[in-house]
């Protein structure tokens, strides 16, 4: 992956001494078939994104990191049972192919005051990518 930047997802006090910034992980290039899942957005919105896509593309890939892994999953096998592809005369279901990663999350303590210096702490997170496809005729 290589880094796009860094964006400040949110910020907390932790003590009048410093206070706790933690980043954005860095995101691939996303192509238009690519769809980030994400706790906050509704699993409805995501749901008919993804099938508004199938019907254009011949494949999509959904990415779940953390805590969006097993909403990610419920929803590539909700696709999967849902959806039904013609092939020729007969009705097939969507292929999955699903693979895992490690990602690299920063998280930064910024001091409060000007005497102490900024300190940064990685840590690893899971993610899931699962890709979906259009059997092949």
């Amino acid at each position: 992956m290589s880094p796009i930047g860094l964006y400040f997802y949110s910020t907390l006090t932790l003590s009048s001494l410093d206070k706790f910034v933690k980043l954005l992980a860095d995101r691939p290039h996303s192509k238009k078939n690519d769809i980030f899942i994400s706790r906050s957005c509704s699993f409805t919105a995501q749901y008919r994104r993804a099938i508004e896509l199938l019907e254009e593309e011949s494949f999509i890939e959904i990415h779940g990191l953390g805590a969006s892994m097993e909403r990610t999953i419920r929803l590539a096998k909700l696709i999967q049972k849902n959806k039904k592809i013609k092939i020729g005369n007969s009705i097939g279901d969507l292929l999955l192919s699903p693979t895992t990663s490690t990602v690299i999350l920063v998280d930064e303590y910024h001091p409060l005051s000007d005497n102490l210096l900024p300190t940064a702490k990685e840590r690893s997170n899971s993610a899931i990518h699962i890709k979906i496809m259009k059997p092949k005729s």
